[in-house]
């Protein structure tokens, strides 16, 4: 769930503008890479020359040339090159599965094509292959020490691999080479951040956001850093810039709300949930946390009508069923709470919370070997539950099984030898089983921890003293 992440991941890639997307089919980009792919080299050379005249900017037409230049030369094998830019083709056309056998073979044939490591790289990111992307991009860093690009993607790929230190070495670097790279800067600070070093990461989104005031991601990240730091107050102030920038940021609108739900102040936390899932109704996280805002103002109802909305957008969400089972419990439903903790129990066998409330629920409609199945379920799966001793304890008492009574609360008591309840529950246990000697002795110790024994209880074992 969104609560128990510290940071959303960054997963997209660098690009050195290979989107065919930016060309419309005629222009220099898209007609220079089919001719590549046809072997018609020459022809190729000549237009992506036009395209480096007409988008000078574009460095990718340099970088082209330059491959096709080392072809004339013999540096670089024909078939290579074909093979390279049959690759960029595929991956332009976002079809990995193709890009990766066709830039593989390139290396084979010439290793020293430093632009298809880069795009191997990518490839390999964009597949989860973490190990080999790690490669390729050293390869390339090594091969075009000056290019800031590789160092960028070279950061990320240590970051995938969770070498925190390395990553941020490569993005050093890459900032070296482009001081002005404001998406490096805020890659650098989201890996100080993974690194547990906060401040340093603040102080690198401070910088991007020296450097382009208006971008939403510095703001956002900057954000999530205070909110970190539990520095509220300028974490809101920051998440609302970032909205400000872009609206339509359900994480900022998210998190927000989260911070709104750590101060209780559950209206400005049902706004901000309600953005988020006006952006994408589709987020159970976000509809579960709107109806357990519901639930905290007093709105059962309401927060029951989101929960249902969560189960069916995501089925496996066992939160929900549990929160539907307890407000189906409050409201006297108890089949419907039984059926909701039972789905949740489905969904995770070993769901303490949901066994133990099943127990109750099965209590409430007079299923004792039931409930008593339930609770040594939770605790079978957590065996330090206290309150599922407990109530397994006063089960037991309640349907006259001495015994078992005493053999629960002795475990207990055990686990938690402060807990005066657990101690005057089993003197009562005791007294059951005719064994008044330790009747005594337990509710002494229950009364030394400053529990309120019941007077009649007291009169009873005032023979036995």
């Amino acid at each position: 769930m969104k609560k128990n992440i510290l940071l959303p991941l960054v997963v997209l890639i660098v690009l050195l503008c290979l989107a065919g997307a930016a060309y419309a089919q005629d222009d220099p980009y898209v007609v220079g890479i089919d001719q590549a792919c046809a072997g018609n080299l020459t022809d190729a050379k000549a237009t992506f020359e036009k395209g480096a005249a007409a988008y000078p900017d574009d460095k990718i037409f340099n970088i082209y040339i330059g491959i096709l230049n080392d072809v004339e030369k013999g540096a670089v094998k024909k078939e290579a090159a074909v093979h390279f830019f049959t690759g960029a083709k595929y991956y332009d056309m976002k079809d990995l599965a193709k890009a990766q056998p066709e830039l593989e073979k390139a290396i084979s044939l010439s290793p020293n094509i430093a632009e298809a490591y880069f795009t191997l790289g990518l490839t390999y990111g964009k597949t989860s292959q973490y190990d080999k992307a790690l490669e390729c991009f050293k390869k390339f860093t090594a091969m075009a020490p000056n290019d800031a690009d590789g160092f960028v993607n070279l950061g990320l790929a240590y970051k995938k691999k969770n070498m925190p230190d390395k990553a941020i070495a490569a993005y050093k670097k890459a900032l070296e080479l482009s001081p002005k790279d404001v998406d490096a800067r805020i890659k650098l600070g989201i890996v100080y951040d993974m690194a547990g070093k906060v401040d340093e990461a603040i102080a690198e989104y401070k910088k991007a956001i020296s450097l382009s005031p208006n971008d939403g991601d510095a703001h956002y990240y900057l954000a999530r850093s205070y909110h970190k730091k539990k520095l509220y107050d300028s974490a809101l102030g920051e998440y609302k810039k970032a909205i400000e920038i872009n609206p339509k940021d359900s994480d900022a609108h998210y998190f927000m709300a989260v911070i709104y739900e750590t101060q209780e102040l559950w209206d400005k936390a049902e706004e901000s949930y309600k953005k988020v899932l006006e952006i994408d109704p589709k987020d159970a996280d976000a509809r579960y946390y709107l109806g357990y805002a519901y639930e905290m103002k007093k709105m059962p109802d309401e927060a029951l009508k989101e929960y249902l909305q969560v189960v069916q957008d995501d089925p496996k969400f066992k939160q929900a069923y549990l929160n539907m089972g307890n407000i189906y419990a409050d409201k006297g439903n108890v089949d419907e709470s039984i059926s909701a903790y039972k789905k949740a129990i489905e969904i995770d066998p070993k769901y303490t919370k949901a066994h133990y409330n099943l127990a109750i629920s099965y209590e409430d409609k007079k299923m004792p070997d039931e409930a008593i199945i339930s609770y040594k379920k939770a605790i079978e799966v957590d065996p330090k539950y206290i309150n599922a001793y407990f109530n397994l304890g006063l089960l037991y008492i309640n349907m006259n099984k001495a015994n078992e009574a005493v053999e629960t609360y002795l475990k207990l008591v055990a686990l938690d030898p402060k807990n005066g309840s657990a101690y005057n529950n089993l003197s009562i246990a005791y007294y059951m089983k005719g064994d008044y000697k330790l009747a005594v002795k337990y509710c002494d110790e229950a009364i030394k921890l400053g529990y309120k024994v019941k007077p009649e209880t007291l009169e009873k074992l005032k023979p036995y003293r």
